[in-house]
């Protein structure tokens, strides 16, 4: 069975009969998980909708930040990629 997990592709084999993990191997590597801190997700959602950080979660499985930012009459939620700092997703409420 094949997954994906941070850092990379990984194949483990499993024991038919009573389901235990028998090994793992590393497939293929990827990019180091995390380059881009939580200030810094921060100051790029800031940079799109200015007013004040409303809340900040890291999705380890994705390696992205939802960043939430209050403005005056809305709540915008933007995805940002922790590896790259670029903006995946916005929201405006």
């Amino acid at each position: 069975m094949e997954f994906h997990r941070p850092g990379g592709l990984y194949l483990a084999l499993v024991n038919r009969q009573n389901g235990q993990v028998e090994a793992i191997e590393l497939i293929e590597k990827t990019e180091a998980a995390k380059e881009v801190t939580q200030q810094q997700a921060e100051q790029i959602a800031l940079e799109q909708a200015e007013w004040e950080i409303g809340g900040v979660s890291y999705n380890e499985e994705r390696n992205e930040y939802e960043v939430n930012v209050r403005e005056e009459t809305q709540l915008s939620t933007f995805i940002i990629s922790a590896a790259t700092g670029e903006v995946k997703k916005t929201a405006r409420n």
